[in-house]
């Protein structure tokens, strides 16, 4: 049995999450990632609260609301 790598990619740019998806779509077939979007630091908060089993953040620096270093 795998074990999933539940992967948080928090990014602004639309354009990103289909990026990463295509990126790693062997992996995420496999099951070997599982990843969850968040448009900005806020969202990725109430992610983070939800699912304590993420285990890598990806995040952007620059975003509206709540930047990637807070």
């Amino acid at each position: 049995m795998i074990n999933s790598t539940k992967i948080l990619v928090v990014d602004d740019e639309p354009l990103f999450k289909s990026m990463i998806l295509q990126k790693f779509k062997p992996q995420i077939d496999e099951g070997t990632f599982v990843f969850f979007f968040a448009n900005n630091g806020v969202t990725a908060l109430k992610k983070l609260e939800e699912d304590q089993e993420i285990g890598v953040i990806l995040t952007d620096i620059k975003m509206d609301e709540m930047d990637g270093l807070t």
